[in-house]
């Protein structure tokens, strides 16, 4: 926690990492999102939505005469006149179109109906007094002679989708889709040519989000490395100016090793700590806070699962910091150890040479040198242990 000390001089920087790297996990996140819709669209031709981009007046005079007053309001509102050509172009939002939008939601289902009544369905599932099979040309003519009152026909195209059972929602889109399809034919709309260009449009979503979170990480990476330097330079200036300062008893109760490495090799250490801190140490719970908020939004009935991967990947790092923190302090006394010794060998040469302790000497460096190779060695295999458990779980 000491580290956080040091950046209250750089608290901009940390606003700003954090909205960088908040930028760059919601870049991340959704794309899988584009993935899976991409699949969705090639298997449903490249059109993503129960709204077709233009429909024939008549085809949208057709499905309003199975909506409701409110739902025909809605959708008309979403499409501009018809030109010249008797074709109408939609100009609502893109939340409206949507799947859970409130034009697709008025469509979808006149638009299962009219697809099945192109099929011929039975006559009685609009009036029990009808027989035979109704086309859609057997509806207008029926509803223009009054056989057949509009909320009958909404009645009958509300009971069809209760027929459907569980999987009404994902029938009732794929058929409205179908829908679609036969209506771009109709115009004249080549089916490839709307995949290419939903591909294209998809494609150019994800680059522009691959771009996104390769710029927020390149800036993230500039203001910890530029914040993590200014930070070292204030220690050294501090820790220098310190040292100047010292009287006769503190000068004789630090080594000149023990100094050289608090200055060279300890501030290092905060300078990449501190670099670790703003990359990794901000963007794991900035990265679970969007994910789990993602996670919530999609309703799965499966959230209760990330609470079970929290504990398990807090169980994970608690242990492992456990094993390493405390050899982690070790560490810093070792390599003090072996710059001492060192310095000690360096200074004594002569007198090392002069009464043959040379391989005195090479055990006393040799020892030191181990036991920071040692301690070194298990937490790099401890520390090596979190990434492989926290993917697995």
């Amino acid at each position: 926690m000491r580290i956080i000390k040091l950046f209250k001089n750089h608290v901009l920087a940390l606003i700003v990492a954090v909205g960088l790297i908040t930028i760059s996990c919601n870049a991340d996140l959704t794309l899988p999102t584009y993935m899976s819709e991409i699949v969705d669209g090639i298997q449903q031709g490249g059109i993503a939505s129960p709204v077709p981009d233009t429909i024939r007046a008549t085809s949208l005079a057709d499905l309003e005469m199975f909506m409701t007053e409110e739902d025909e309001q809605t959708v008309e509102a979403a499409y501009a006149p018809e030109d010249a050509d008797g074709v109408r172009t939609y100009q609502g939002s893109e939340d409206e179109r949507a799947d859970d939008g409130a034009v697709a939601n008025a469509m979808s289902l006149p638009e299962t109906v009219a697809l099945a009544l192109e099929q011929g369905v039975d006559a009685s599932t609009l009036n029990e007094s009808m027989t035979g099979t109704l086309d859609m040309d057997t509806v207008r003519a029926a509803v223009a002679a009054g056989m057949v009152p509009r909320d009958q026909l909404v009645s009958a195209a509300s009971a069809m989708s209760d027929q459907m059972g569980a999987m009404g929602g994902s029938i009732v889109k794929q058929r409205a889709i179908n829908y679609v399809s036969q209506e771009y034919e109709a115009q004249g709309i080549s089916l490839s040519d709307v995949q290419n260009s939903y591909l294209a449009s998809m494609s150019l979503k994800m680059f522009g989000l691959c771009a996104v979170s390769l710029v927020a990480t390149i800036l993230t990476g500039a203001v910890a490395s530029h914040t993590a330097c200014t930070i070292a330079r204030d220690l050294r200036r501090k820790t220098f100016d310190q040292v100047m300062h010292f009287s006769p008893a503190e000068v004789g109760k630090f080594s000149q090793a023990s100094l050289i490495t608090r200055c060279t090799n300890d501030i290092q250490q905060i300078q990449m700590a501190t670099t670790l801190f703003i990359r990794m140490v901000l963007m794991a719970p900035i990265m679970g806070v969007v994910a789990i908020m993602r996670v919530l939004a999609t309703h799965t009935g499966l959230e209760w699962t990330i609470g079970i991967a929290v504990i398990a990947v807090s169980a994970v790092v608690g242990v492992l910091m456990g094993l390493t923190m405390p050899k982690f302090k070790k560490m810093q006394m070792y390599v003090d150890r072996v710059n001492l010794v060192a310095r000690e060998m360096l200074d004594g040469v002569m007198p090392i040479r002069a009464f043959g302790r040379q391989s005195h000497e090479l055990e006393r460096f040799d020892g030191a040198s181990r036991d920071l190779m040692d301690t070194q060695l298990f937490t790099n295999r401890a520390m090596s242990f979190m990434m492989p458990l926290m993917m697995f779980v």
